[in-house]
């Protein structure tokens, strides 16, 4: 399934795992298709799907997800729609954000 970027965050890498707990929100409306996904994906893995159905309506919806990256690499951290059809974003930053907190994980 092609996945189409809405938003992303560049986090640094470091030298040991983290839990990542991700939450995004996009405000938009299908003007054509069957439905369009919001989802948030960590190392390309999505997380909850919300759906956006074809009302021809502007709605918000909100995902999160929870994902581990091992030390050393990138989290990729992306809110990202798919499906079928013509999704239309509103421009505005407030309404379509996307939020990250990284705890680290440790064996002790």
């Amino acid at each position: 399934n092609e996945q189409w970027e809405v938003t992303h965050l560049t986090v640094p890498q470091k030298p040991y795992p983290r839990m990542f707990f991700t939450m995004g929100v996009a405000d938009g409306y299908l003007s054509s298709g069957t439905g369009i996904n919001l989802t948030v994906l960590i190392r390309d893995v999505p997380g909850q799907l919300a759906r956006f159905p074809n009302t021809g309506v502007e709605q918000s919806t909100a995902v999160m997800n929870l994902g581990l990256v091992p030390a050393g690499t990138d989290a990729n951290v992306f809110l990202a729609v798919n499906g079928t059809g013509t999704f239309v974003i509103t421009p505005n930053s407030l309404a379509n954000r996307l939020n990250a907190i990284a705890f680290p994980v440790t064996a002790a």
